[in-house]
């Protein structure tokens, strides 16, 4: 088991928290900063190094919040910085392209992170099903409402992620999202 800094930890989640205070998950009461923590607490859980741990319990900031990535730098270091970069979509403040570009090329960048961006992103990803599958226990198919693109289209991105993440296949966190989406999506060859 790697050793841990936890005051780097503890002051990643006081960040986070801040700078996510008026933020809530998809069309629920619940703070935001529960799902970095989530993504924080499973990179820990499958022992990766401390960089990233930050790094993913601060994967949002640069894309949700007022952060910069120089402030992350000054913080965290230059490592921390790089990872959050790796896994962000666009700049909070930068025009964005429609979802369905903006998940293919998340998608077709996956091959090229590194493999701390890989894992955050496999976390991320995991934490967010978690989520829709607990979600979908009590809202059922008005889970989908929630969302800018209907459940097919989730399907695909959640499906497509999965594939391209494959090099995890030994991780337990790999294994998490694919039984995840086969709980909310079904299988994908009875998808089309």
């Amino acid at each position: 088991m790697m050793r841990r800094d936890y005051e780097a930890i503890s002051r990643a989640l006081s960040i986070g928290a801040r700078a996510h205070e008026t933020q809530r998950r998809k069309g629920s009461a619940v703070p935001y900063i529960v799902h970095p923590a989530e993504v924080g607490m499973l990179l820990i859980e499958e022992d990766q190094p401390q960089p990233v741990v930050v790094a993913g319990i601060l994967h949002d900031v640069l894309e949700d919040t007022t952060i910069r990535p120089e402030e992350l730098e000054k913080w965290f270091g230059p490592e921390v910085r790089d990872l959050v970069l790796e896994v962000t979509e666009v700049m909070n403040g930068i025009p964005r392209d429609s979802w369905e570009i903006r998940k293919s090329q998340a998608i077709g960048r996956v091959p090229d992170l590194s493999p701390g961006a890989m894992m955050i992103t496999c976390a991320d990803k995991l934490s967010n099903i978690r989520s829709i599958h607990n979600d979908h226990k009590t809202l059922q198919e008005a889970v989908w409402d929630r969302f800018n693109r209907p459940k097919n289209k989730q399907r695909w991105y959640y499906h497509a992620i999965y594939q391209a993440l494959e090099p995890l296949e030994g991780t337990m966190l790999y294994r998490e999202l694919g039984r995840y989406i086969a709980l909310v999506f079904g299988p994908e060859e009875q998808n089309d």
